[in-house]
Formats: structure tokens, C-alpha cells, sequence
């Protein structure tokens, strides 16, 4: 039976949040764009109500169509689960006078300038970065940086057109960030170490961590992910340091996903969303340890999970789940062989998005990746076995492409 008093209006993402929201009786207005690769079009029968419109650029719509049923319905929560839909959610919670997250908040989290400017304003630790629009600029800001920096887009996500820069690279490096369309470009000192993410749930303005990922990185691209991933000694440091970085955005509410690099100075913030994670780490989560982040996030949301006790260990240990992804050349399939012995595994899932007879791009950033979608989730009795599970399956399936 629904909740008629709860109802939520969600702005894009993925099926996984309007079927928990079915499962736990609570009416859904679905605010998507049909055009968008995530879109499912299962989705608009899951909901009691399906708008189709470009939620990304063009807010204005998007207003007039939730403040309009506002008037007749009640709305308890906005939320958005879709990096593209976190400022529309909280334009519309703002303007409709419901709790959440701020504008100032979101945005902070999304613009890495801004996310840095708030941790050196709070003294807590950063890596150094600098704004550039000019090659000049670029220039004298890896010089600054010691001749090693990495440049990016000021507010990207999946490691798109994000590069490692020197002095005798830099023009090129700007060269193809203008031609791009970035008017601007974020310059941080490059920091060496290992990489993990760290999510987290806020209640109330409590934060919990949720789960620890280790990404396993081929160069700049995230080719795989384990959960529980270690952190050892920096493990306090570490949730200290995600914990400040959230109180000083003055995070409030929900999931946050966090990056952080392991380095010889302790840990050290990458970036963070205020969202789940993506690259299957929901899925990792629940294969690891039970959590449902979805489940979580959606019921902090509309208020149903406020325990002040609510806690959640992450024990390396426990149990683990890893994700591997397929990185084949670019060009046209030919054949994939040896997945037989692993297609009916029930501690294995092999997805191939694309296949046999499909072009496919070379990887460089997560979108690619994603698109590509050619990757195997193992479950194990550790981040290791899980580990071990998937490179059995990497060493053992072979892509032939031509082209």
C-alpha cells in the first residue's frame, strides 16, 4: 500500500531507486529525459507519474512541471541520484521549502575550485591547484607544482579530458581542453599513492561511512574496483578528513561519494559528489556486506531512517566483491571466447553491453568505459579472492577486434 503523505519526485538516474521506492509503498513522479542513456523504458511503469523532459539544460521546465503538481499533491523529498539532475534536485527542495541539501552545497561538491577553496578556508588539508584560463597560466601553474600537475575541467566527472601535464606537454594539454570547449581548467599538483573512494550516508548531519572501494587504476582510467578496500594505519585520518571535507560543504542529508589518494603525506581528497557512487559500487556493496545504498539513501530522503544509532562497520575481511572491465582495443568485435566456463558461476556475472559485431571506442575515462560496458563482478570471501576471481576471468576470456 502507498504512502500518499510521502511522495517523492526523482530527477533521472537508474531503475534501481524507483523499485525500492515501489517496494516500500511510496509514490514516485519520474523526471527524465528518454533521450539519455540511462533512461529505461521499464522505468515510466514503475512510477505514478513519468515527465519526459531535459532535465540537464533546461531547468526552467523542469520547475514549471513540479511546482505545478506541487499544488495539487503533496511532495516530501526531491531527489536525484544522476550527477546531471543534483542542482535541479536542490533548486526544487529549496523553492518547495523541503529539507536537504543547498544549492551552495551541491554546487561546492561539483565545482572542484569551489570544493577547494572551502577545505583552504576550513585549514583542512589540500592539494595545491590553481584556475587557468590561458596557457600562460597553465604553464606557470605546473611550474608551481614542481613540473608535474594534472589538469582537468572544473567540474567534470568519470575522469573525462582529465590529464597529467609537464612543462613539455602543457600546450598541447591546453590546446585540447580549449578545443574541447572548457573555458576554464582546474590545475592541482599531482599527488602519487594508491587510490580509494569512500562512501558515505549523512542523517541529520551525522555522517557514516558505508563502504571503502579500492580502484585499481590503468592509467588514468579506472579499470576496476574491490570492496572492502584496506586503508590500514589512515584509516581514522582518512573518514576524519571525508568527515570535515562534508561538514565544511555543510553536506546534511544523504549519500556522498568521496575520492581520496593514499599519499606519503596521508590521505589527501581527489574530489566528491553529494550521490551514490557509480561503476557498480552498489552492486559491490551488496555482494560485500549486504548494504543496500540505494535503500538507504532513498528512505533518508523521506525521512524514514533517522536513528541517531545508525552505524554501519566496514570489516576488510568480511567478505569482499571486485569488478574488472574488459579494456579491448579500439575497433570492431570479432569474436569473444572462453566465457563458458564462468557464465553459469553463481559467485560470477559477466556483461558484455557490446558485442560481436559492435565498434567500440578505446577507454579513456569511465563514460567510454560505460558505454563500452564489457566487465565481470565476483563475489568472494575477501577483496582478494574477489580480486583473484576476476582476473581469472580477464586471463581466460580473449576479444578479438579488427580495425
Amino acid at each position: 500500500m502507498s504512502d500518499d503523505s510521502t511522495r517523492a519526485v526523482v530527477i533521472g538516474g537508474n531503475s534501481d531507486v524507483l523499485r525500492v521506492a515501489r517496494s516500500e509503498g511510496i509514490p514516485v513522479i519520474l523526471v527524465h529525459d528518454s533521450r539519455r542513456p540511462n533512461f529505461d523504458p521499464d522505468m515510466p511503469g514503475l512510477v505514478e507519474e513519468f515527465h519526459d523532459l531535459d532535465f540537464h539544460h533546461n531547468y526552467a521546465a523542469v520547475e514549471r512541471c513540479v511546482l505545478g503538481l506541487a499544488l495539487h499533491q503533496p511532495i516530501s523529498t526531491v531527489l536525484s541520484l544522476d550527477e546531471d539532475g543534483l542542482v535541479a534536485a536542490a533548486r526544487l527542495t529549496a523553492a518547495l521549502g523541503l529539507s536537504g541539501n543547498s544549492v551552495p552545497t551541491v554546487h561546492a561538491a561539483m565545482h572542484k575550485p569551489t570544493m577547494r577553496a572551502i577545505m583552504r578556508r576550513d585549514r583542512l588539508p589540500t592539494l595545491g591547484f590553481a584556475t587557468c584560463t590561458s596557457r600562460a597560466e597553465l604553464l606557470a601553474a605546473v611550474a608551481e607544482f614542481g613540473g608535474e600537475a594534472v589538469a582537468k575541467p572544473v567540474d567534470s566527472t568519470g575522469s573525462r579530458d582529465v590529464h597529467y601535464v609537464n612543462p613539455d606537454n602543457a600546450s598541447a594539454v591546453f590546446a585540447e581542453l580549449e578545443t574541447a570547449g572548457y573555458e576554464q581548467i582546474l590545475v592541482e599538483e599531482r599527488a602519487h599513492g594508491h587510490e580509494f573512494s569512500i562512501d558515505t550516508l549523512t542523517i541529520g548531519g551525522s555522517h557514516f561511512v558505508i563502504a571503502v572501494t579500492r580502484k585499481h587504476m590503468v592509467g588514468r582510467l579506472e579499470a576496476g574496483h574491490s570492496i572492502p578496500g584496506e586503508l590500514g594505519e589512515f584509516a581514522d585520518a582518512a573518514f576524519d578528513l571525508v568527515f570535515n571535507l562534508l561538514d565544511a560543504l555543510r553536506v546534511v542529508s544523504g549519500a556522498a561519494h568521496t575520492e581520496i589518494m593514499i599519499t606519503d603525506r596521508g590521505p589527501a581528497v581527489i574530489e566528491t559528489q553529494t550521490r551514490i557512487g557509480g561503476s557498480r559500487l552498489p552492486e559491490l556493496m551488496r555482494l560485500a556486506s549486504g548494504i543496500e545504498i540505494t535503500y538507504l539513501a532513498l528512505l533518508t530522503a523521506v525521512g524514514r531512517l533517522r536513528r541517531t544509532g545508525f552505524a554501519l562497520n566496514v570489516r576488510p575481511g568480511a567478505g569482499g566483491a571486485a569488478v574488472r572491465y574488459f579494456l579491448p582495443p579500439a575497433g570492431r568485435i570479432v569474436s569473444i571466447k572462453g566465457t563458458e566456463p564462468f557464465v553459469r558461476r553463481p559467485d560470477l556475472r559477466l556483461n558484455f553491453k557490446s558485442t560481436v559485431g559492435d565498434t567500440v571506442v578505446k577507454q579513456t575515462d569511465s563514460h567510454q568505459r560505460n558505454a563500452v560496458g564489457m566487465y565481470v563482478v565476483a563475489e568472494g570471501d575477501s577483496e582478494k579472492d574477489a580480486i583473484r576471481k576476476c582476473e581469472e576471468v580477464l586471463d581466460a576470456v580473449t576479444i578479438e577486434v579488427e580495425g
